[in-house]
This record gives C-alpha cells, structure tokens and sequence, in this order.
C-alpha cells in the first residue's frame, strides 16, 4: 500500500511539469473502464501525460476517476481533470469536464467480456477565457486555451473484449449549445485592433458541437508475466460541420465551418505494466494520420502520450 501511495504522490507532483490532455477525442477514450467489478469494490485511475496541439499549444493537466461498485459488476464512477495550457497568446488554467456514471459488465461464454457505459460530461469551468497584451487590450481566448469543452454531453461506449483483442465503440452526443467562448479571429472581422497573431486560431464564438462516433481496436502484440503491449487504431467521425451562432443587426444568424466535419483517424498504442493483482501502470500514446481541416473546438492533437496507474483502494 506505501508503495503505491508513493507512486501516486509522485505523479502528482510531476505532473505540473508535464504538458498533457486526457484523451485525444472528447469521448471515448476519456471514459475509463474498471479493472474490478466486485461488489462493494473501491478503485481509482490517476493518469497524466504529453500532448500538443496545433499552434504549439501545450495543455498539461492530471486526472482522477474514481470506481465503486454497490452490486457485483455494477461501478458508479466519476472523473475529474485540472488543466493547465500553456501557448503564445498566454496561459490557462483551470478545472475540465467531470464524467459521471454507471457502467456494466456481461460475462459471455468462452472469455468473451462486454463491458457497458453511460455518463454525462459536464463542464464545470463555463466562464470566458480573456487574454491582456502590453497594450492594456483584453480579448478572447480561442476554444484550445479553454480547459473545458463549456457544454454538457451524453457519452456512451460499450467495450468488447475476447483473447488479444479489445474493440470498443462509442457515440458522444452535445446537449446544450452553444459554450460560452466568444473568440473571432482577424480574418472574420471588418476592422480589428487585436494583434494578427489571432489569425492563427478558428473563431469559436458561438460554437456548437454535433455529434461525434468512435472506435477503437487494440490487439495484443507481445505478452510477457508483467508487460503487455498493444497497438491499434481509433477512428473518429464527427457526424456533420460545427456550427458558429451570432447576432447580427439584432438577428440571429448562423454558418458552417467548412472541413470541421468527418474523419480523424489516430494510431494508437500502450505498454501495460503489472505492479502487484491489482495495480497497472500504462503508458498509452496516439498520433493521427488523418485529420478534420478545421478544429475550432480545441480537440486536435499532433500526438498524445499518457501515464496512468490504476488500482484498489478496498
């Protein structure tokens, strides 16, 4: 128990020297799945990372989810994260998106494992991010300097699992729109006094998100008593284009942004350590070959690497 009690104090502590995001995408892979679905079972995963979004933006943040199941393969959890993002229009900081929720394990026969989930992703940090220059000028900050997405989603993914392989997929549904971001960038406007360095960043403002459906497959590929190592893909396809909301002359108006619809496509892997039963270390990391054109929602990351350790606490 002290040793991993000391395991976590550390990463904790590193982590505010590590650049980070949760997950490359919004919604799959940031529900994290129980290791132990006993009955009456306490168990955590605590994860940080490197990651890099577009315009060397470095998001750096840490994240607890906690499991508890009251029945036997039935676990409540909930997650939180805390960012910190770091780029050349300043630095952020503040709480991310909770998840919270019930997931369900069925036991097949001949080792076939179904695991369920269902959970709310909601921002608990709503408020409009700012950035002052020298010149005394206060502006918006773009979506990727948010910690968290400002809306609320419904998250839901089902896991199967059989000999070397794990195929999960997934659907993330948006739910109230849009966020509270009011970033626009010199391009879109008439006459701006903001420092052309905006220009690299997608408008924002207004942003209303549609859905998102993911998999991911992983296969075993090398195996040993403590280490196991996958690899694989996870595909995300975003249903439709985002769509910009604002008032002009007193209406309400809307567009698209062209290209933020359709296919990332991340490969992905992860090195699974066995500390003792019920303690793994991993180490994951994802890189996508394809990307949507346009991501003013924040969520592009030019690669992703995370640590976590995940165990029982009873």
């Amino acid at each position: 128990m002290k040793n991993k009690l000391l395991i976590i104090i550390m990463m904790i502590i590193s982590s505010y020297n590590l650049y980070s995001q949760g997950c490359s995408d919004a919604g799959l892979c940031t529900i994290q799945m129980n290791h132990d679905d006993k009955a009456s079972s306490l168990n955590y995963n605590y994860s940080i990372g490197l990651g890099l979004s577009s315009n060397n933006v470095l998001i750096n943040s840490y994240k607890m989810t906690l499991f508890y199941s009251p029945l036997d393969k039935v676990t409540i959890f909930a997650g939180l994260p805390f960012s910190i993002i770091n780029g050349n229009l300043g630095t952020q900081t503040g709480v991310g998106d909770i998840d919270f929720g019930i997931q369900y394990a069925l036991h097949l026969e001949n080792e076939h494992l179904i695991k369920y989930s269902m959970s709310l992703k909601s921002s608990l940090d709503r408020e409009e991010r700012y950035t002052i220059f020298p010149s005394g000028i206060a502006e918006p900050l773009p979506m990727v300097y948010h910690p968290s997405l400002g809306n609320d989603n419904l998250i839901i993914v089902i896991d199967y699992l059989f000999d070397k392989w794990e195929i999960s997929g997934g659907v993330l549904i948006p739910f109230t729109q849009p966020n509270n971001n009011m970033f626009i960038t010199n391009s879109d406007l008439d006459n701006s006094i903001v420092p052309y360095i905006f220009d690299e960043y997608l408008t924002s403002a207004g942003l209303e998100r549609s859905e998102d459906v993911m998999i991911r497959a992983k296969r075993e590929v090398y195996k040993t008593d403590k280490f196991t190592v996958k690899a694989g893909i996870n595909p995300i396809y975003r249903l439709s284009n985002n769509i910009v909301n604002f008032i002009e002359n007193g209406v309400d108006k809307s567009f698209e942004i062209e290209g933020s619809g359709g296919l990332t496509l991340n490969i992905i892997g992860d090195i699974n350590y066995q500390l003792s039963e019920s303690t793994f270390l991993t180490f994951a990391i994802g890189i996508p070959t394809i990307a949507r054109q346009n991501q003013n929602d924040g969520l592009l990351r030019m690669f992703q690497a995370n640590l976590s350790i995940s165990g029982s606490i009873f």
